[in-house]
């Protein structure tokens, strides 16, 4: 049997795609840097930079659900 040649995606779709896969891949590797234990690979995004993505200006936090007493 013959394969079927199928048509390209447009460009704009390709675009896109790419950039939702490069954003994925910042979020997962900001997560890791975020749970992991402090390395120095830490230091390559930066503690600022980090922290102020993993906790958004509207950014919940345990305290909610346990304050201190």
């Amino acid at each position: 049997m013959k394969a079927r040649n199928r048509p390209r995606r447009p460009l704009y779709i390709r675009i896109i795609m790419c950039a939702l896969a490069l954003v994925t891949a910042w979020h997962v590797f900001a997560s890791f840097l975020w749970i992991a234990p402090w390395a120095p690979i830490r230091e390559l995004v930066g503690q600022d930079r980090l922290a102020s993505y993993m906790l958004p200006m509207l950014g919940q936090s345990w305290s909610v659900f346990a304050p201190e007493p």
